[in-house]
């Protein structure tokens, strides 16, 4: 009779301490979601190169995984058009984000 109360009382503390881990872990995400959405920095919308028409949200999207950096983003895209001769330029900058994302998981 001992051995089952002793047993009992294991299981609960065990889900107490399981309780308190996961309340614990889910203020420290939510502190940590809140803190990224206030630092999000925008950049100014520069346009790029003459003669390329681009979707802005893509090319905004681009520019700001490089911190606004204008002469890499054209940098990476021009990288995607000589490998890629036969693609116009909006295909390109999605090439572009999709590495850039790929290459930073």
């Amino acid at each position: 009779m001992e051995f089952v109360i002793l047993f009992l009382w294991l299981m609960l503390m065990l889900f107490i301490l399981r309780l308190a881990y996961l309340v614990v872990q889910n203020s420290q995400q939510s502190s940590t979601q809140k803190h990224r959405t206030k630092h999000i920095r925008t950049f100014p919308i520069t346009l790029p190169p003459r003669g390329r028409k681009t979707n802005s949200q893509q090319w905004r999207e681009l520019l700001r995984l490089v911190h606004g950096d204008v002469a890499t983003a054209n940098r990476l895209v021009d990288y995607e058009m000589k490998r890629n001769p036969g693609r116009n330029f909006d295909w390109c900058v999605d090439k572009a984000l999709w590495q850039l994302k790929r290459d930073r998981r």
